[in-house]
């Protein structure tokens, strides 16, 4: 089949975006720290194209010969629909410097499209599923005002699914 096969190709043209919106509780509360629940909702929209192609291993029949950086060979646009479960915490450190968080356990799903631009007999190619994810948030918070902070965090995201890629649809086949 031409063995092993890994590529490279510039990624441009792409972004990523994303809204949050979440309603909490906080069920302790005390002068130095609170903590809470909340349940949400998070849209996350990100896409890529992907110009050019090497390879870098031994597949003869992949990107052989090289294609240019100019060619857009591939396209992926993904929306990830999450339900949000968490909790959120917040304690004061000092008279002025605080430090909040939050842990969001997520139930997802992926409404995705991959468009291969050199291959066409293939149409867009839908992809979906469900799947879980979790979104971690830390902020050290600086107090100007007894109105006004200013901030610095740090964001982590992850989110899989067990999802499936629709070739049926894509080749002009009817879909399952």
């Amino acid at each position: 089949m031409g063995g092993y096969s890994n590529t490279f190709s510039d990624q441009r043209g792409g972004g990523v975006s994303y809204f949050t919106a979440d309603l909490g509780y906080n069920f302790l509360n005390a002068p130095r720290y609170r903590i809470g629940a909340f349940v949400g909702n998070n849209f996350w929209h990100e896409s890529y194209d992907a110009f050019g192609c090497t390879q870098q291993a031994t597949n003869w029949r992949t990107c052989v010969p090289t294609v240019p950086t100019y060619v857009n060979l591939i396209s992926q646009d993904n929306d990830w629909h999450s339900l949000r479960l968490g909790l959120a915490g917040q304690t004061q450190l000092t008279a002025r410097l605080s430090l909040s968080g939050d842990v969001a356990f997520l139930f997802t799903r992926l409404d995705g499209k991959d468009q291969h631009h050199m291959r066409p007999k293939i149409k867009l190619i839908p992809e979906d599923g469900d799947g879980h994810g979790v979104q971690l948030e830390a902020v050290l918070n600086y107090k100007v005002t007894d109105l006004f902070n200013i901030g610095v965090g740090a964001r982590y995201w992850a989110v899989a699914n067990n999802g499936t890629a629709h070739f049926e649809e894509a080749m002009g086949g009817r879909g399952s």
